[in-house]
């Protein structure tokens, strides 16, 4: 999941609302995004090919943004998400 660093913050929230489980870890101050996620979440998102790091060994996933993503990818890793939840 990559979003422009420029509209990161925007687009969170959304991304929380539409994840069930998901828990923001670290305020955002970069092209970062720290979320914990249910474990069958991660491996749907897996599964689908979204490129994500698994953070740590608590349930935490690391996305990084790019500035030139397309919306289309982010809306794919937020279904992929939504129909593992």
């Amino acid at each position: 999941m990559n979003f422009s660093s420029d509209n990161v913050t925007g687009v969170t929230p959304q991304i929380m609302a539409a994840l069930a489980g998901a828990d923001l870890v670290h305020t955002i101050e970069a092209n970062e995004i720290f979320v914990r996620l249910p474990e069958g979440v991660m491996n749907a998102l897996s599964a689908g090919g979204v490129g994500f790091q698994r953070w740590g060994n608590d349930g935490q996933a690391r996305f990084v943004c790019a500035f030139n993503t397309d919306r289309a990818a982010v809306a794919r890793t937020l279904e992929i998400a939504r129909n593992a939840t």
